[in-house]
Order: structure tokens, then sequence, then C-alpha cells
């Protein structure tokens, strides 16, 4: 699997593009990716990312993708080129990636754009619908008449937003890695942080500096009523475990 020569080499139908930015929306792209060949084994399944460590991610855990590119900067003249090179049928976007010539252009053509894993506050809302008429100078991307648009959307915070086209659909992420997690593999983890089956633990996952005091904060209060809790911190960036690391150790340090 990999970046493809020519037009000639895509085969397979139908042809659907699915589009992962880098590794967290590859994660979430991944059971998507899986169930489409289970479904339909004879589909041309090509996935784009934007980062190296995407593709890298891609190649590692998207074994059903038929091949994987980068995806064009969103210029006319490159998204029209590409769309020319891989003519889907359906593009399939990863999270908020609403990019407004890419989507524009697929709309021109008549080719179906579906968004999955998709997420959207209030607050963003609000700033889509005051740059709207910024971000290109087709606005047919989004308008909200027409049926070549949907959304499958985590929560149902989205929903009110655009209620005839909004599916709510849960987290994308959650279930890809829930489908990797087997037995066997539960217990050597276990095994290596020493937890057993019955033990309280509490999981602080992807944080940042500052984040872990207050974390610490919780997790000594929770000791008050269940002094056999454990503790894992996971910092968002791995070069920070040391610190991580530290503040815990301090933190477990009982003083007089």
């Amino acid at each position: 699997m990999g970046p493809l020569p020519d037009g000639a080499a895509l085969k397979g139908s139908p042809r659907i593009w699915i589009h992962a930015v880098s590794v967290g929306e590859v994660t979430a792209a991944a059971p998507i990716v899986s169930a489409l060949r289970e479904e339909m084994p004879a589909a041309h399944i090509l996935v784009s990312t934007s980062t190296e460590t995407g593709q890298v991610m891609v190649r590692n855990i998207m074994t059903d993708a038929t091949a994987v590119i980068y995806y064009p900067l969103d210029f006319p003249f490159a998204v029209n080129k590409v769309l020319d090179w891989t003519r889907p049928e359906i593009v399939v976007l990863t999270e908020t990636e609403l990019w407004p010539n890419f989507i524009g252009a697929c709309r021109r053509r008549g080719i179906k754009v579906v968004m999955v894993n998709g997420r959207i506050s209030p607050r963003s809302f609000k700033r889509y619908r005051a740059t709207r008429f910024f971000l290109a100078a087709d606005p047919a991307p989004y308008r909200r008449d027409g049926d070549d648009l949907r959304y499958g959307c985590r929560s149902d915070q989205s929903h009110r937003h655009a209620p005839a086209r909004v599916s709510i659909m849960g987290n994308a992420k959650y279930d890809g890695l829930a489908a990797r997690v087997s037995a066997s593999l539960a217990q050597e983890i276990a095994g290596k942080v020493r937890i057993g089956t019955d033990e309280r633990v509490l999981v602080a996952g992807s944080t940042h500096e500052g984040e872990e005091d207050i974390v610490l904060d919780v997790y000594g209060r929770l000791r008050e009523s269940y002094p056999d809790m454990k503790l894992i911190i996971v910092p968002r960036h791995i070069e920070r475990g040391r610190a991580s690391w530290n503040s815990s150790e301090a933190a477990a340090t009982p003083t007089a």
C-alpha cells in the first residue's frame, strides 16, 4: 500500500476517499475502514492524511485500505487535479475537516461528502457562521439546502444546527480502541502496571503541564474514601513523562 503512480491503478468499486488528518483521526477512521471493507470487499478505499505520522499510522493499522496519499492543499488547482485523478464517488471527512475549496469542488462534481466523528461546539459554530463568507468565493459548501453533505457527530450538541442532516453516532475513536483490545492484551497490560481485576484505578490521560496538579488534588481526596485506589497519569507529550512522575511521587510522599 502506498502512493499510486497513476489513475489507472485506481481499481475497485465503489471508490471511497477517507481523509484523516493525523494520528487521532486515523484512530477514529480505522474501524470505519474495516467496516466498509467487510461490507464492500471490492471497494477502492483511498485514505489521505496531512502529516507524516498519520501516513505511518495508516500503514500500521489500516490494512483494509487500498492506498494512502497526502491530502491536497486547499487551492482549486490542487484540489481539482487530485479529484480528476482519483474520481471518488463519496468522500468521508474525519472530524472537523471543512476545507471549503475541496468541499465545493466535490459538490460541483456531484460527489457525496460525509463527515464522521464530527464535533462542533456552540462557540465554534458561531465562529463558522461569522466567517463563512470569507472561507470561499463559492458559498456552496455551506448552504443548508441540498442533500449532498451529511454529518455523523459524536453527541447531540451539534444536532440542533442542522438536524435534518446530522446523525448522532458516538465516538469512533472509542470504537476503534475497544475493537483492538483483546482479553489477553488487557491482562498483559494489567500485569505490567501491577493492577488487579478488582482494584480501583483513576486514569488521567493526555494531560498537559499544570493539569497533573489538579488530578493529584482530586486523587488525594478520593483516597480518603478509597485508600487502595491507584493513579495512572499519561501525559499528552511523552517527553513530559519524567516531570509527571516526579510530581506524582512528591504528592504521594506523606508529610509530617
